[in-house]
């Protein structure tokens, strides 16, 4: 899923949220962020879906079989590798 649609971390974790049927206020205390933080995410996550609202991006992820299940899923395997890669350090 994050690699279908190129979503950071972040952006999928909120998908995730949203696709539960949470409102942002209660996903920005769960997460504790701010309204305006999530609203942002979800603008890009909305660009890179192709989508204008919010119910377009939970109509278009469940008619692809893309619940929050799976979208948790993909965003803990990216950071499953993300803590797997080791860091470059350069000019030391």
């Amino acid at each position: 899923m994050v690699e279908l649609f190129g979503l950071s971390p972040a952006e999928a974790r909120l998908a995730a949220a949203l696709m539960t049927g949470k409102r942002l206020a209660q996903i920005a205390a769960e997460f504790g962020v701010r309204v305006s933080t999530l609203r942002t995410q979800l603008r890009f996550i909305l660009k890179k879906i192709g989508a204008k609202r919010q119910s377009d991006l939970v109509r278009i992820f469940s008619s692809a079989g893309i619940g929050s299940v799976s979208l948790a899923t993909g965003w803990l395997n990216l950071a499953l590798e993300a803590l797997q890669t080791p860091l470059c350090v350069t000019g030391l």
